[in-house]
């Protein structure tokens, strides 16, 4: 038993050794979303009340922001993929999309007030 703690204590050491040695390179997180009012993300139903403040964080910077846009109304979803031609939707680069939301969404950021924010 002595000799297994012993070598077990060596192993630890030389990998303590290794991993201490590589070079320090900063490591980007991804990017992540949260919902505080809604933190599981579980189905809300769409009111008056629903704050629907999401925040996003993206170290790197935003590139694209695509949102899927799923509900069961075939109504809501037709109207939805009329207005926009499809039901996913580039809030970032998709000029459609930017332009319609100028209109119906003005204080929803999208195309260059999104590009490259981190949060």
């Amino acid at each position: 038993m002595k000799r297994f703690l012993t070598i077990l204590a060596a192993a630890a050491t030389v990998a303590l050794a290794v991993t201490s040695c590589k070079e320090d390179t900063p490591e980007l997180e991804g990017p992540s979303i949260a919902w505080p009012s809604n933190s599981d993300f579980s189905v809300a139903e769409i009111d008056e009340d629903l704050d629907a403040t999401l925040i996003v964080t993206a170290p790197a910077g935003i590139q694209s922001l695509i949102v899927k846009v799923e509900s069961e109304s075939e109504l809501f979803m037709e109207s939805l993929t009329g207005m926009f031609g499809s039901s996913t939707l580039d809030l970032v680069n998709d000029a459609k999309v930017i332009g319609v939301l100028a209109e119906v969404a003005s204080s929803l950021p999208t195309g260059d007030a999104l590009r490259k924010r981190r949060k």
